[in-house]
């Protein structure tokens, strides 16, 4: 817990002394600009969930490209929460702080069961440093993504939430349902494993359901997600990546950034396999293989939940003195970067 607070505190002090100190490059941060501390954490999709939070969502099937491709739990817990913060963007912060400082107890509680203390230190270490880890302090559902629970309720609730927090949280299911399914020793259990399965599809099915009601469109969410576009190399082509370049319109660093940490969690996957299981395995590569199906964009923010790479990642640097500090450090440098860039409206996603 002390790992999650402290980092999450530097980042706030990073982000904030990056806003007050570097040049804005004044396009596209975020939908409102709230001014003082937090205001270094409301970019790009924060703003999209600020939005929902406060008017609900809206499409128009002329312009897909529109609020509906967020799915409706995190907004919803937003607006809640600001029964008692007055205030949507403070109680998106928190919300989503709190739920990190939970899922990096979870990891380290899992991890020392697994592997003793000094791997589950570092495990924890690595999530909370990697370069894309600031996501889990601002308006943004990453950290709802890293609970570990074991017990048939807490999977099935697991797989609720999965599906009504991202689209790609259906096929999440299936990991939940095959670690119960292996965890089963009675006939019974095959109940708990029916029960994840439809619990899977819960949330999209209700959020379907609303979209239907409301605009006449249960698929919206999907028509609106495609319409974002975005930068596939297996269709475009890796020739459009350019190494060198970092501005308005091409941000090719931050692409190659994306798919170098993608293939690094691919290449784990043997290792995540043997030393975790297959279900373990599955669910990293449905966080890895779907969004890098479609684009290069918010890869990065996506593979972050992975939490079995970390895991496999710090057990294999258990005993290399050298390595585990310089990959610590490595890591730490360029999530200082990546939270600089993205607080003064830069394109990191």
């Amino acid at each position: 817990m002390a790992i999650a607070i402290g980092t999450r505190l530097a980042l706030l002090a990073i982000a904030y002394a990056a806003t007050v100190t570097l040049p804005s490059p004044g396009f596209a941060a975020g939908i409102w600009r709230t001014g003082g501390l937090v205001d270094a954490w409301n970019r790009w999709d924060a703003g999209w969930y600020l939005r929902i939070a406060a008017y609900g969502y809206e499409y128009r099937a002329a312009d897909p490209v529109s609020s509906v491709a967020f799915f409706p739990f995190y907004p919803l817990l937003m607006r809640a929460a600001s029964v008692f913060t007055h205030d949507h963007m403070s109680s998106g912060l928190i919300i989503s702080g709190l739920a990190f400082v939970l899922a990096c107890v979870l990891l380290y509680d899992s991890t020392r069961r697994r592997f003793g203390a000094p791997v589950a230190t570092t495990a924890t270490w690595l999530l909370c440093l990697y370069p894309y880890s600031f996501y889990f302090a601002a308006v943004y559902t990453a950290a709802f993504w890293l609970a570990d629970r074991g017990a048939s309720a807490g999977s099935i609730a697991a797989a609720a939430l999965a599906s009504a927090t991202r689209l790609v949280g259906v096929g999440v299911g299936a990991a939940l349902a095959l670690r119960r399914l292996r965890s089963s020793h009675r006939p019974g259990d095959l109940a708990g494993v029916v029960a994840i399965g439809a619990a899977s599809a819960s949330g999209f099915v209700v959020y379907a359901s609303y979209l239907w009601l409301a605009f006449g469109d249960p698929l919206a969410m999907v028509r609106s997600s495609a319409a974002w576009g975005g930068f596939n190399p297996f269709s475009d082509g890796f020739s459009r990546l350019n190494p060198i370049a970092f501005g308005p319109g091409d941000y090719s660093l931050v692409l190659l950034l994306n798919l170098a940490l993608a293939v690094g969690a691919l290449a784990l996957l043997p290792s995540v396999w043997c030393r975790l299981g297959p279900e373990y395995a599955l669910y990293t590569a449905i966080c890895v293989l779907v969004p890098l199906s479609q684009r290069l964009e918010s890869l990065g923010r996506y593979t972050v939940v992975g939490f079995p790479v970390f895991i496999v990642l710090a057990a294999l640097l258990q005993g290399r003195e050298t390595a585990r500090p310089l990959v610590l450090v490595a890591s730490a440098g360029a999530l200082a970067l990546l939270t600089m860039l993205f607080a003064t409206g830069r394109w990191v996603i």
